[in-house]
């Protein structure tokens, strides 16, 4: 009786093995998915963070030079300092590129409307239209 038992442990084990792999492997694939995503949405928010910081820094150029009353056609930036560092902490770093464009519509004399469009790219060169662009919109009296 003891022989023939033994001869059916390494079938039973090799089953159970196989069997809590089975069920295990959609649980961790699961998990390793939704971190994924996640660390996607702490990267998207960050590139929403220096979008705004980036805007900001290039509405104090175009302020301090009065370029607001030359904006008419629609025109590209490519400032020097392209290079754009995301960190995330734990979830890693990147380093992505940014320029940008600036265009104005208005016919007014008195009011100027501008629109501008930071585009954050993992590349060099011009964007691609499925890259993502953070767009703002300036209002401001002209003398």
């Amino acid at each position: 009786m003891i022989g023939k038992r033994r001869s059916f442990v390494l079938l039973e084990l090799s089953l159970s093995l196989g069997l809590v792999v089975l069920f295990l492997f959609p649980v961790m694939r699961t998990r390793t998915l939704s971190l994924r995503a996640e660390r996607e949405y702490l990267f998207d928010i960050e590139k929403e963070i220096k979008a705004d910081e980036l805007f900001y820094r290039l509405y104090r150029e175009l302020a301090e030079n009065a370029a607001f009353r030359n904006i008419r056609e629609k025109r590209y930036g490519y400032p020097e300092e392209r290079a754009v560092t995301l960190d995330i902490g734990e979830g890693g770093k990147r380093t992505l590129y940014w320029h940008y464009s600036t265009y104005s519509r208005t016919t007014s004399t008195t009011l100027r409307k501008v629109h501008c469009h930071i585009y954050i790219t993992p590349h060099l060169g011009k964007h691609r239209k499925k890259d993502p662009k953070y767009t703002f919109t300036v209002t401001a009296n002209t003398p």
